[in-house]
């Protein structure tokens, strides 16, 4: 089981987390770092002679551990906490530069009277803060933080309102107030003066071989990073969804084991269901290849709600993750079978990217011939008209051809109707919660800036992060840990520099992938172009499982979820919904969805602070004072 850490930086006594810890104190009264978890695995103390001087507590994969080690001097058994120790004694801060991982960390230096704490890159790893009160605390998980500040914190109606607009709109806030992550590819130095903040990495753009060689150079440095995720994993497996991204992974993990253990553990789940797309076939197509032990969960629908009180007690409340409830016994399976790392397919839209902005290139540069091709194939894939994608395309350009376009094509616009807004917040909700303003600072990504632009845009977006905590919590609970192979800084930084031709091409989204695994995984796979849809599903399961509850929460006014909804809009959106779950709207669905996961919150939050409040008034003689 991967574990878990927490801390209190502290000028007296420390606080006592309120889960099971192992003290870790350097050097006195002065810091405190705790690991959490049965494993007691993650804490290192005066380590390298510096006279019990630092201390470091990390919930850490280091992915080049072995050349890391050797430049430091250190055997190659050496452990994560200590080779971190190690390079932070040796490079100080500047260690994060030289960590090529999955990672949280805090170092604890006497000497300097400070903490240092760590995320990685991405943000696979997560790390909270807040100030409480008892000192600078941090922990793992948001609702675990030492001392008072953890779950009951209050919550800020911002983080609440952009739930229920399905969005992650900054790095830092969390649901609590006084409660922050830090973000991914940051690092925070904490002393008695106060706390600084400092991005140490951001993805570039790298020199890049001929053309030709570029699916070859893809490959390779994609084998290196699933590898890389294997490295002293004793019972690996994989999860198999017949998609394009678990599928190359899948594959390329069972040839890098070979014969040298038992076939490649992988967990599917199927669906027979109207509307959805059965990957029985594709996840077949990869297995029937040999070298798999296949596990196959097949259903044909799913209640969403389902295990909904142990998600939001392992996610410290509402996430943004309507399928949860479905993965959980798929993760369950991974873990009866003995598997201990789980690789997992999770950003390969993401790191490879679509390739979509390169409609935006071909405008921009005037190659108006080819971007209709495109815009044709790219419908096509879809089943939709091309014209208004061109128009919409036009539309965002200033040169003078593209403002003609633009008027050309005015009449095959897309224009969003009239009537209901997108969103089901109430209009009291909007003006005090602060969510206009909070929407206005995330803001958006310029289409016109080009591909290149637009997939940065993505990889820095908050939503990145906050699906690892996500992940991270739903593998914690299963006593399992996942790993993201897409999720490799040499892989990001390739595919950022790759032309936007290498990515989209003739309607062929994210091609550079489906080139270099040409002969690496089946055509079937390698060239569909549908992918699984859970709308159906989420909305078919919402109506047969869970209708009495929706009409409930929907039709109570006193309920802590009115004050956030127009709870009118509310239900005419799910009657809607109810008389035509197949045909429902994807953004409507998960709408609701999220609306009935936040009640369901919040009805706990209310419940538990009801029950924890002092009872000494309800006793005779306190009543009569």
């Amino acid at each position: 089981m991967r574990p878990r850490i927490a801390g209190v930086l502290s000028a007296g006594q420390a606080a006592i987390p309120r889960v099971a810890v192992e003290r870790l104190a350097c050097g006195g009264g002065d810091f405190d770092i705790w690991h959490t978890g049965p494993a007691g695995l993650t804490a290192t103390r005066g380590a390298l002679g510096r006279d019990d001087r630092i201390a470091v507590a990390a919930d850490a994969v280091l992915y080049q551990h072995d050349s890391l080690a050797d430049r430091l001097g250190l055997p190659r058994d050496v452990s994560e906490p200590r080779l971190i120790l190690a390079a932070y004694c040796r490079w100080g801060e500047d260690c994060v530069d030289h960590l090529e991982g999955d990672f949280a960390f805090a170092v604890a230096d006497r000497d300097r009277a400070k903490l240092f704490l760590a995320r990685d890159r991405f943000g696979v790893r997560p790390l909270y803060y807040a100030h409480g009160p008892r000192g600078f605390e941090f922990a793992s998980r948001a609702g675990v933080l030492p001392g008072n500040a953890g779950a009951d914190a209050p919550l800020r109606p911002p983080a609440v309102a952009a739930f229920l607009l399905g969005r992650v709109l900054d790095h830092e806030g969390t649901f609590r107030e006084g409660i922050r992550r830090l973000p991914a590819a940051h690092c925070l130095t904490v002393t008695r003066e106060g706390a600084v903040l400092r991005k140490y990495w951001q993805p570039r753009v790298i020199p890049l071989p001929g053309r030709t060689e570029l699916p070859e150079l893809f490959l390779a440095t994609f084998r290196d990073c699933v590898h890389d995720r294997l490295r002293q994993v004793q019972r690996p497996g994989a999860l198999l969804s017949g998609g394009l991204d678990s599928s190359s992974i899948a594959c390329v993990a069972r040839d890098r084991l070979g014969d040298a253990q038992q076939p490649l553990p992988t967990f599917s789940m199927v669906f027979d269901a109207p509307g959805t797309c059965n990957e029985r076939p594709f996840v077949d197509a990869v297995t029937d290849t040999g070298g798999f032990a296949s596990r196959v969960l097949e259903r044909r629908d799913y209640a969403p709600l389902t295990d909904l009180e142990a998600i939001l007690d392992e996610q410290d409340g509402p996430v943004l993750a309507p399928n949860l409830a479905c993965m959980r016994p798929l993760l369950a399976l991974a873990r009866d079978a003995g598997v201990e790392v789980l690789l997992n397919g999770h950003g390969g839209d993401e790191v490879v990217s679509q390739g979509y902005g390169r409609l935006d290139d071909l405008a921009g540069s005037g190659r108006w011939i080819t971007l209709w091709r495109e815009c044709a194939a790219v419908a096509d894939t879809y089943g939709e008209r091309p014209w208004p994608t061109l128009a919409a395309i036009s539309a965002r350009h200033s040169r003078l051809d593209a403002r003609i376009a633009a008027r050309a094509l005015r009449r095959f616009a897309d224009v969003p109707p009239a009537g209901e807004p997108a969103h089901l917040l109430s209009r009291d909700c909007i003006g005090t919660s602060g969510i206009r303003e909070a929407v206005r600072a995330a803001g958006t990504i310029d289409p016109a800036a080009g591909e290149q632009a637009q997939h940065l845009a993505t990889l820095a977006a908050p939503l990145q992060p906050y699906a690892f905590e996500v992940l991270a919590n739903a593998y914690a609970a299963m006593g399992i840990e996942g790993r993201f192979p897409f999720w490799d800084r040499r892989l990001v930084e390739l595919c950022l520099s790759l032309p936007s031709r290498e990515k989209l091409d003739r309607g062929w989204s994210r091609l550079i992938l489906r080139r270099a695994m040409g002969g690496v995984i089946p055509d079937q796979v390698r060239l569909r172009r549908d992918k699984m849809d859970f709308v159906h599903l989420l909305a078919s399961g919402l109506v047969r499982h869970h209708h009495e509850e929706i009409e409930e929460m929907l039709s109570d006014r006193t309920a802590e979820l009115a004050g956030y909804l127009d709870l009118e809009r509310a239900r005419a959106l799910y009657a809607r919904l109810a008389a035509d779950p197949l045909h429902a709207p994807g953004r409507e669905v998960q709408a609701l969805w999220r609306a009935v996961a936040m009640a369901r919150w919040l009805r706990r939050r209310s419940r538990a602070a009801a029950a924890s409040a002092p009872l000494a008034r309800s006793h005779p003689m306190e009543a009569a004072r």
